[in-house]
């Protein structure tokens, strides 16, 4: 059947207003009968026609964007992914995709930095979702929001109570995405019990993902908080991080290929990918045999099996290996970089060689350390003074991440017989 509808071009500046344009929109169609452009109510008259696909005749899919550029993008790509089609067009599910850049940034926002609500601005766009469902003839959409750091509680509960307090949840079934990240674990690795984290300041700071996990005997696993600043930097640095930049940079490689060797060092049997652009700079399956779980391609499934189409599966386990820590010498590529006088991400990249040697020396080594503490090894590797160390409770101090600093404790930690290859 065809259902002619009007379809209005208009400024989503309330959210309240949503059935009144909706009512309006409805009385001036009748008026306006099949001209399709109409001048003075700046209108066109569309035919929308039912078509036969594996998704319900009365449910489509929504997609919240905004929320970094590519996120919506991407989620959007891993929906058309997971759905089980006969390869036609139409066997695809009904997408409405809505991304608009009036909500604030989540991290700022969870840090105090900021007193803008980043769930107003997307309740804003699932008002538009809203509309743009009920003109498209479908009764409700399933939608998610392809963010980590939004489904914090202190953002993620607003939005649904403004959701709910307008009306908008009547049309709009929210679909939580780190639920279903976690339910989706024991599917991707059974048995699991030690998941490493990668993620955003924001959604770290919320612990939103060890509430989830450890509930269920998950423990999490992260890069040393003294290295979490690293992984901000990778995800944000307007220059090269890999929300500002695409195709992804080199920087961002390299920097998020060494944050997952990390957490496999320290025993992490699956690998959360807790930032939405984090899978454009690790976009394989598993690292070091390691599987990388993806929020987004879990939401992707689970708003498609929602929607009455057919998901495809998970990739199977891979075989584990063991991991290889990289052998520190002077004259290695990231110590001739440093010395040379290195960008920022190089001598993060240098101080995390540093961090990573010292926890293969302890597994090593242990009691027989020569080393007191971590605060002493870092003194000797990066060769800071008593003063600065004493200023620091972490032993770990700004000077240390400079070029000289940095270059200064490679040198140091290569001549030393005391450290693994």
């Amino acid at each position: 059947s065809k259902a002619t509808v009007s379809v209005l071009y208009c400024s989503f500046v309330s959210i309240i207003n949503m059935s009144s344009s909706a009512d309006a929109g409805s009385s001036e169609s009748s008026s306006s009968g099949n001209s399709g452009y109409n001048q003075h109510s700046s209108r066109v008259t569309l035919e929308f026609e039912s078509t036969v696909a594996p998704s319900s005749k009365t449910v489509c899919i929504g997609i919240g964007g905004g929320v970094g550029p590519a996120a919506g993008v991407i989620l959007h790509r891993k929906i058309i992914e997971a759905t089980v089609s006969d390869g036609t067009d139409q066997s695809h599910c009904e997408v409405h995709h809505i991304s608009r850049p009036d909500v604030a940034d989540r991290t700022s926002y969870l840090l105090g930095e900021s007193e803008k609500s980043p769930a107003v601005g997307m309740a804003r766009t699932m008002a538009a979702l809203a509309e743009s469902v009920q003109t498209s003839g479908k009764i409700t959409a399933v939608a998610g929001v392809p963010c980590n750091t939004f489904h914090a509680p202190k953002i993620w509960d607003e939005f649904v109570r403004i959701l709910d307090d307008t009306g908008i949840s009547n049309t709009v079934k929210l679909v939580h995405m780190l639920d279903e990240t976690v339910r989706a674990i024991n599917t991707i690795v059974p048995g699991a019990r030690k998941i490493g984290l990668l993620s955003t300041t924001g959604t770290r700071n919320s612990r939103v993902y060890h509430d989830l996990l450890e509930p269920q005997g998950f423990s999490v696993v992260q890069v040393d908080a003294s290295m979490q600043h690293m992984v901000h930097d990778a995800i944000y640095n307007r220059d090269w991080g890999v929300k500002a930049v695409q195709p992804t940079s080199p920087e961002a490689l390299s920097s998020f290929e060494m944050f997952a060797t990390d957490l496999v060092s320290q025993g992490a049997e699956a690998i959360i990918l807790g930032c939405t652009e984090i899978p454009l700079a690790l976009p394989n399956t598993h690292h070091d045999c390691v599987p990388l779980i993806d929020p987004m391609a879990v939401l992707a499934r689970a708003v498609v099996t929602r929607a009455g189409a057919v998901a495809s599966s998970f990739a199977p386990p891979a075989t584990r290996a063991p991991v290889a820590i990289p052998r520190i010498s002077s004259t290695s590529s990231v110590t001739s970089a440093v010395l040379s006088g290195a960008p920022k991400w190089q001598q993060h990249a240098a101080a995390f060689v540093i961090q990573s040697h010292w926890r293969a020396h302890i597994a090593s080594k242990g009691e027989n350390s020569p080393f007191e503490s971590h605060d002493h090894f870092f003194r000797t590797a990066l060769g800071a003074s008593p003063e600065s160390l004493a200023a620091s409770p972490s032993g770990i101090t700004p000077e240390m991440f400079t070029p000289s600093g940095v270059a200064a404790g490679m040198l140091r930690v290569a001549s030393s017989d005391v450290l693994m290859t």
